[in-house]
Formats: structure tokens, sequence, C-alpha cells
């Protein structure tokens, strides 16, 4: 759910930033993420106190003073657009003050291993019935949900068998309205 929110928010993305803009150094600093937030809020382009998210976990102020990131450790750095009604409900009310959202590589990496594995548990090998007619997955994306009567899932090898006899891993019939 939160990667999804993250995509939305990737499109309100006022500016992003690219690490070599904000980090110049090798080093850790522990001033230069807070020397970015002033320059940002400076440039108003944010206000101040705005939220502050690392890794998807949101920080305080204070606590981001304990951080030390250095070139090969940011993946990006994005200021979000104030978009008062998505970020309000995310963050609450300090959000029309601006968002802040920093990505490590390491959880990026982190990420992109976690979309590999749906991606392989994507090739599921399940038959879809549609009011008694096979149909593929994509056939179903299109389906509009408030035609459908019910939907019923059959794991069971035995019951599996009374559909087709073909090799599956499960069958999913979908009964639409009349």
């Amino acid at each position: 759910m939160k990667n999804g929110i993250l995509i939305v928010l990737g499109f309100l993305t006022f500016n992003t930033f690219s690490q070599s803009n904000l980090l110049s150094e090798k080093s850790g600093d522990k001033t230069r993420i807070s020397d970015f937030i002033k320059i940002s809020i400076k440039e108003q382009k944010i206000s101040k106190n705005p939220v502050i998210i690392v890794d998807e976990k949101v920080i305080s102020a204070n606590e981001l003073s304990t951080f030390s990131f250095s070139d090969e450790e940011i993946e990006s750095i994005s200021i979000v657009s104030k978009e008062p009604t998505i970020l309000n409900i995310l963050y609450g009310e300090q959000s029309k003050n601006g968002v802040i959202m920093i990505v490590t590589k390491q959880f990026q990496k982190t990420l992109d291993e976690l979309a590999s594995k749906e991606k392989e548990n994507d090739h599921e090998n399940v038959l879809y019935l549609l009011d008694g007619k096979k149909i593929t997955k994509k056939e179903l994306s299109k389906i509009e949900t408030y035609k459908i009567k019910s939907v019923n899932v059959i794991k069971q090898p035995s019951e599996i068998a009374k559909y087709t006899t073909d090799s599956y891993d499960g069958v999913i019939i979908i009964d639409l309205k009349k």
C-alpha cells in the first residue's frame, strides 16, 4: 500500500534534486540534509517544519540530525508539492509545509527485490472462468466489479479436475449479474 502511495506522490513531485546537487562530497555529513531543507525554505519550495520521510518512515527534525548520508547512500531526494488533500490525509496538517522524501540506495534495492519477487509470483497457473467460459488474466482485469455477481476460488485438485483436464493450481469462477 505504501509503495502505491509513494508512486502517487512521485507524480506530485515538485522538484527532484539529484544527489550530486545535494551531496558534493563522498563522506557523510550530518548537516547537508538540514542545509538542503534550509535552502529549500529560503527558495520557498517548502515552508518551515516540513514532513521529512526517510525510507518511508516519517522522522522529526531532531531525528534527522542523527542520520549521516553520503553520495553512495542516497538514491533520491524529492520535494513533494504542497498538494493539500493527499498529503494532509497521509501526513497530517504539518504536510502543508511540504514533504521531503529521502530514499537510500539500500532501501531502493530492497524495494526492487520485492518487486522482482512479486513478478516471479505473478506467473500463477490459474484457470479463470467467466460465466463458464475460459478467459485470460488480462480479460479478467477488464471486468467492472459492479457487474460481478459471485466469485468462487477452487484450490483442491479433485475439485479443479471437475473443470479441466489440464494441470492448474486453481480455478477462479466469476459469474456476472444478469
